[in-house]
């Protein structure tokens, strides 16, 4: 695993709380849902529109947690059903969806209820392409804050970081050396 995604998976970790009811959106072969289940005691589904990479991750974790293959835009889960949602480096492959995203993800939560998400960092949000060539989004402090308001979250934290291959450091928000977001948003 990546020094992002293990910095993404100790952010997550600390901030869900043990034995609550845990959304993981675009889980593929991450191992936090079952991380959550082990170690928290959280009930968990995991979600991911890549049933192999969802089956590995599962099959991984001995199969201690739920999972549903699909998009989670097309998915009926219950209003107010949990306690928190984790979107772990998953936000940035959802070009075009990111309002309705969100708006889901705060329906999904109870009050109070946390958002923890990971994404790629860019100075204005401009869309990229990835190491394999294919389109993903970044996220800004402009945006993250915009949909929070708009979609009935308020502000816990944002950190951003740079990494590469040797390191992983704290920058300040609004650095453009940043390239790696992590942010809690709290259910209003």
């Amino acid at each position: 695993m990546s020094g992002s995604h293990t910095a993404a998976l100790k952010f997550a970790m600390a901030r869900i709380q043990p034995e609550t009811r845990v959304l993981d959106v675009g889980a593929g072969m991450s191992p936090l849902a079952g991380r959550l289940a082990m170690e928290h005691g959280c009930r968990v589904l995991a979600v991911d529109i890549n049933r192999e990479r969802l089956m590995r991750g599962w099959e991984s974790a001995g199969k201690i947690y739920e999972i549903s293959v699909g998009d989670i835009c097309g998915m009926d889960l219950p209003c107010g059903g949990f306690d928190a949602v984790a979107a772990l480096y998953s936000l940035q492959c959802m070009i075009g969806y990111e309002p309705q995203v969100w708006v889901l993800i705060r329906q999904w939560l109870k009050k109070g209820g946390k958002f923890i998400a990971a994404s790629r960092y860019r100075l204005n949000s401009p869309q990229y392409e990835g190491d394999r060539g294919d389109p993903l989004y970044s996220q800004d402090e402009h945006t993250i804050r915009t949909l929070a308001e708009f979609c009935g979250f308020s502000i816990g934290c944002i950190e951003t970081y740079f990494y590469d291959e040797a390191s992983y450091n704290q920058e300040p928000v609004g650095s453009p050396k940043a390239n790696a977001v992590l942010f809690e948003l709290v259910a209003k």
